[in-house]
């Protein structure tokens, strides 16, 4: 069984399509593109979340990298897709930002309503798509916990080498 895809077009300064792009997940998934950001050198950052359900339905936040054309960055985590863990079987994908080095942030809520920041290398260098264990804990931050509920949302910005993160009901 073959589940969704995350997929987009990529639009010129005028609004025409002038390119498309699609990653087709292994295995019957369901894959939910939720947000993206371009880098200084025009590559695509899609973060979304990715249900397994094989696995009883783990759910886990996903990056994948693409060309300014369109082409999946193979280069990128592994094999143009990084998965983003927060150590619990369910998380939520809430926010994606860079940083001013070309760094991804991605914040999300893991099982228990905690807040959590990753920090994964950007760019095209032979790191791009693996977590920066120099941030945080092994990667991530563990800000606190947020009410649950399905207003609640956390959004990460980046300025310079520092960010900023906002919980919003």
């Amino acid at each position: 069984e073959q589940g969704t895809n995350f997929g987009g077009a990529i639009l010129n300064g005028a609004g025409a399509v002038v390119g498309t792009f699609n990653t087709d997940f292994i295995g019957p998934t369901m894959d939910q593109g939720a947000a993206s950001v371009i880098d200084s050198s025009g590559r695509i950052i899609v973060a979304g979340v990715q249900t397994n359900h094989l696995d009883g339905d783990a759910q886990h936040i996903v990056l994948s990298h693409y060309s300014a054309s369109g082409v999946l960055d193979t280069t990128f985590g592994t094999n143009g897709v990084a998965v983003v863990t927060f150590g619990t079987r369910v998380e939520n994908f809430q926010s994606l930002a860079l940083d001013s080095n070309g760094n991804i942030l991605v914040a999300g809520l893991d099982a228990n309503n905690s807040i959590k920041v990753t920090r994964y290398f950007g760019g095209s260098a032979p790191t791009a798509g693996t977590v920066d264990m120099s941030f945080g804990t092994a990667g991530t931050l563990a800000v606190g916990v947020i009410p649950a509920d399905f207003q609640s949302a956390v959004r990460v910005a980046a300025a310079h080498r520092r960010f900023g993160l906002r919980a919003l009901e």
